[in-house]
């Protein structure tokens, strides 16, 4: 999906920033360093910690012996550095809800403008059929419930979650969102990845999960 949904200066940063987000992390949390006045507070007052991951991974991205920045065009390279600082900024927690939402509010759009498309697609067959759309035919409330999950026009039928939505409905309206998304919405898409890398060690294997679960309270405390 990922080939299909960006191009290579976009993918390139993603497993990178995924390792190197936490650069340089030292146990304390943003909300601790503001209290304490701490020098990085006043070398960053907004994303303390953030900025100076993104400062730490910057010096390595541009040495001369193992940097890569170098070997893009000007203006690859300016997009380069433009996204690893957006996304590296949005890891910031105090940001979460605020991005949660944009792209909560992106998908509902995305998921009710290809509902609308495939209502009308499926009037016209019936109409070219001459098949009566009570008899087989589809109801708008039944394709916006598959194609964005939620509540369908039958009051009597159970409400759907769009996680009950089968993979292949899903993909249905995914493809063509990604691939009309602005460039504030690829931004965005970008953004929630890497967020995702920040925050899924909750998901991973049990093991797994418990093990890193215990080394940060180990970190931290």
């Amino acid at each position: 999906m990922l080939d299909r949904a960006f191009d290579d200066v976009e993918v390139m940063p993603l497993p990178l920033l995924a390792l190197g987000h936490h650069a340089g992390h030292f146990r304390l949390n943003n909300a601790f360093l503001k209290n304490s006045k701490h020098t990085l507070f006043k070398k960053y007052p907004e994303s303390v910690l953030e900025n100076f991951h993104l400062g730490l991974l910057f010096e390595l991205l541009e040495d001369q012996d193992v940097g890569i920045l170098d070997r893009f065009s000007p203006p690859d390279r300016e997009r380069l550095v433009d996204m690893i600082t957006y996304l590296i900024l949005a890891t910031d927690m105090s940001k979460h809800m605020g991005l949660f939402k944009a792209f909560q509010e992106w998908v509902q759009r995305a998921q009710a403008a290809h509902a609308e498309i495939e209502y009308m697609h499926q009037t016209i067959h019936s109409m070219d059929s001459d098949e009566d759309p009570g008899e087989g035919g589809i109801e708008r409330g039944d394709l916006i419930d598959k194609g964005t999950g939620h509540q369908g026009g039958h009051q009597g039928g159970s409400k759907r979650s769009s996680l009950d939505v089968d993979s292949r409905a899903h993909e249905r309206w995914v493809a063509p969102a990604i691939a009309n998304a602005s460039p504030e919405h690829r931004k965005l898409g970008m953004q929630l990845l890497l967020k995702c890398a920040d925050l899924g060690n909750g998901v991973r294997p049990l093991e797994i999960s418990d093990a890193w679960g215990k080394r940060i309270m180990e970190e931290f405390y």
